[in-house]
C-alpha cells in the first residue's frame, strides 16, 4: 500500500485570508506548493491561540485534556517540562 506523503505548512500571525488566492500577501512559494498539491480552504480550530492549537494539531486531543491553554511561555512548569512521552503524537500513529 503506497502512503501519501502529508507536509503540513504552519504559519504564525496570519488568518485565513492571508495565503489565500487574491491576497494583497505575497507568497509565491506558498502558491506554488498548493497549485501542486491540496489546499484546505475550510478548517477550524479548538482554540484561536497558537500554542494551544498547535498541541492540539500535534496530540489530536482539546486543550482541555492536553493542558496547554495559553501562549507557551505563559504556562505551567508542569507542561513546559513534560516528558517527551507524556502524550503519543500523531505521526506516530501512521508511520511505517
Amino acid at each position: 500500500m503506497n502512503r501519501p506523503n502529508i507536509l503540513f505548512l504552519m504559519t504564525d500571525h496570519t488568518n485565513a485570508e492571508a495565503p489565500a488566492p487574491g491576497s494583497p500577501c505575497l507568497t509565491p512559494h506558498l502558491e506554488a506548493l498548493a497549485a501542486e498539491g491540496r489546499r484546505f480552504e475550510r478548517c477550524y480550530t479548538p482554540n484561536a491561540i497558537c500554542s494551544p492549537a498547535r498541541a492540539s494539531l500535534m496530540t489530536s486531543l482539546y486543550p482541555s485534556t492536553h493542558g496547554m491553554w495559553d501562549c507557551t511561555h505563559t504556562q505551567r512548569k508542569e507542561w513546559v517540562d513534560a516528558p517527551a512521552a507524556r502524550f503519543r503524537y500523531f505521526f506516530e500513529l501512521y508511520t511505517i
